[in-house]
Parts: C-alpha cells; structure tokens; sequence
C-alpha cells in the first residue's frame, strides 16, 4: 500500500513538470528569436504623478495646503488602484484655465479619530488634532496639469487653495 501512494505522488509530480508549458526568455519575443530591450516592456508616453501635501493647522484653525514633493515615474494606475480616501476635501489637478482634468476626495489630514479603551475596557473613539501631517495623491499624468485645487467639500466657507505644480 505504501509503495503504490509513493508511486502515485511520483506520477503526480512527474505529469506536473513534464506538462509544464515553456515561457520565453526575458527581454526576448516569443514569436521570433530578437530580444528586445528592458525599456520596450514599459508602457510608453503614460506616467504617474504622485504628490505629497503638507497639511499645516494655521493660527485660525483653518488648513493650508503646500506641496512637499511631486514625482513623475512611468506607468499607469489601473483602475481603482487610487480609490478617494473620505469626502472632506476636493482635490483636483487642473489646467492653467482651472478646469478640473481629475478629481478626488481626501479625509481630513488633520482631524483624525483613534480607538481606546476606557478604564472599564470597552472600546472608545478620540477626536486627535494634529498641526502638521502629509497626504499622498497619486493619479495618471496628463500634459496640461498645471496647478492642483484644494477646497472644502461639505462647507459653506468657500475657501479654495489652489497650488501651482512644477513638473519636471
């Protein structure tokens, strides 16, 4: 009995790697015997804009945006793979007229709630307010993004902040 179960992993395990399809080489095209270089594997022309704000509390407890650093590497997010992270602010990358070419929403950087337990040991939510904190957006890149708008979303005070960006 033992040697036919050692037979049968044997056989299972001989069908899988005689089965085994053959990939091509890196760099190399499977229809023919060229190779190609490691850059023609890149997606050509499509970037990715990744911004980091500074959120910073002013003496009037209202939030100025600046931006920290911003990065254009190649590639292209797939779909859902920069999901809004809450609905306080609207952030936009816009172009030199204002005219909004990609939007998200942003939790508020500065407000934030962690959980504790209280002294009986049940679960309790804290309001924590913070004075400076970064946000990182990324979205695919587009030529005539020139500035990024800020403003906030659910609030009767219009205040609108609006950065230009420097895109090297």
């Amino acid at each position: 009995m033992r040697k036919r179960i050692y037979l049968f992993f044997a056989g299972v395990l001989t069908l899988s790697v005689a089965c085994k399809t053959t990939k091509p080489a890196a760099g190399s095209n499977p229809g023919t015997n060229e190779a190609t270089a490691a850059s023609d594997n890149k997606p050509t022309g499509s970037y990715i804009l990744a911004v980091i704000l500074k959120a910073s509390r002013k003496a009037d407890s209202s939030i100025a945006f600046e931006v920290s650093k911003v990065n254009k590497v190649a590639g292209k997010l797939k779909p859902g793979q920069n999901d809004n992270s809450g609905d306080d602010y609207t952030v936009s990358f816009a172009d030199d007229k204002d005219v909004a070419l990609t939007t998200y929403h942003i939790k508020d950087p500065l407000n934030t709630w962690i959980e504790s337990s209280d002294e009986t040991g049940a679960l309790k939510t804290i309001p924590v307010k913070r004075n400076e904190d970064f946000i990182s957006v990324r979205t695919n890149y587009n030529a005539g993004m020139k500035k990024i708008i800020i403003q906030k979303t659910k609030s009767t005070d219009k205040q609108i902040t609006v950065i230009p960006l420097n895109i090297e």
